[in-house]
């Protein structure tokens, strides 16, 4: 039995890679999104937006509209940024810009996104934001 549990102790040992990536991430991807209203709290939909990185003055998420939420059902609401956005930010977060438009309205915010080495995290940033005529 001694033989045993020493046998699958160095087992465990030599299983164990001391050069392994320090993180253990989780497999699901992250969306950072903001819900845009109009004066009356009431979701805005069918809007242009863009999210840009205020460091680097790259463009971040792909224009995504409402029905891309991860939220199902909930309208109004955009892609600030996502997993695929992580390799662009810094670890210790870049501002980022989000302006969403259309047809006489429009609404802006700003982020502070950051990759914490497995997704995108919001550090700052407002969770719904009132689009303005004009």
């Amino acid at each position: 039995m001694r033989r045993l549990f020493l046998l699958s102790g160095a087992l465990a040992l030599a299983s164990c890679d001391a050069a392994a990536d320090p993180f253990v991430c989780t497999e699901e991807f992250v969306m950072i999104t903001v819900e845009v209203v109009d004066s009356a709290g009431r979701p805005v939909e069918g809007l242009s937006t863009q999210s840009v990185n205020e460091r680097t003055g790259q463009p971040l998420a792909v224009a995504m509209g409402a029905t891309d939420a991860p939220e199902a059902g909930v309208q109004g609401r955009y892609t600030v940024a996502t997993d695929a956005d992580a390799r662009r930010l810094r670890v210790d977060g870049d501002p980022v810009a989000f302006t969403a438009s259309g047809e006489g309205v429009r609404a802006s915010a700003r982020f502070v996104l950051a990759d914490d080495g497995c997704h995108v995290v919001k550090e700052e940033g407002p969770d719904r934001v009132t689009a303005t005529r004009g």
